[in-house]
Order: structure tokens, then sequence, then C-alpha cells
């Protein structure tokens, strides 16, 4: 549920690019749980496995055919990292729902992804 646009509550949502095994899919949606996929082959996986697409987030957006497919599939929950992005899919895909994901640069992490994915802290 929401409260005022924040999400209320969590739920696990399986990162697809990390095991893509159908039968942990299967299982995920046998649980109730959520995907998170980065490529249109995934979510073509787990859709034909049986995943309805508002169980979907699409964390990997590159350009407009990403947000036409997405359209296309259902997908309505998008991963941005620009208000640039947010604008485009608004005149592209205007049902589409979005997070912004914020980049994190300040970090010891061995793998530092915020030089790679997110919004700066000023837009």
């Amino acid at each position: 549920s929401f409260v005022e646009g924040v999400a209320t509550s969590v739920g696990l949502h399986y990162a697809v690019k990390t095991n893509p095994d159908p039968l942990i899919i299967k299982e995920m949606i046998r649980l109730g749980h959520h995907f998170d996929c980065a490529s249109s082959f995934e979510i073509e996986l787990v859709l034909s496995l049986g995943a309805s697409p508002d169980h979907i987030v699409f964390a990997n957006l590159q350009g407009s055919l990403a947000y036409l497919m997405c359209q296309e599939k259902g997908v309505k929950l998008l991963v941005i990292d620009s208000s640039e992005e947010a604008e485009n899919i608004k005149e592209l895909y205007p049902e589409a729902e979005l997070i912004l994901r914020l980049a994190v640069t300040e970090t010891d992490a061995l793998l530092p992804m915020g030089k790679k994915f997110g919004a700066p802290e000023s837009l």
C-alpha cells in the first residue's frame, strides 16, 4: 500500500539475472514473490512461466524501445536514474510507475555502483 506516494510495505524481488533457472522462478511465482528483471529476455522468461506483469520491476531501461516493450507486456514498475528518463517515459508510457534509483557515492564497497547507476544527490 502507499501513503502519500511512499511504499509502506516491502516484499521480495528475485533478481532473475543471478540465476534464471525456470524451477527457481516457478517456485518464486508459487510463493507469490516478485521479480527484478534487467532485460527483455528476463521479462519474457518470467511471464512465460506464469508471473504477473504487476510482479515485475524492470531495472535496466535503455531507451524508448525498453519503455515500449514494458508497455506492451504490461510491466508498469520501472527504475529510472534521472529526471530526463522520467520525462521521456511520461511521454511514451504515461501509465508507468517509476522508482528513482539514487547514486550512493560515499561507500567502501568493493564495487561501488553509484558511479554506474543512480541519480545524483542534486537533480
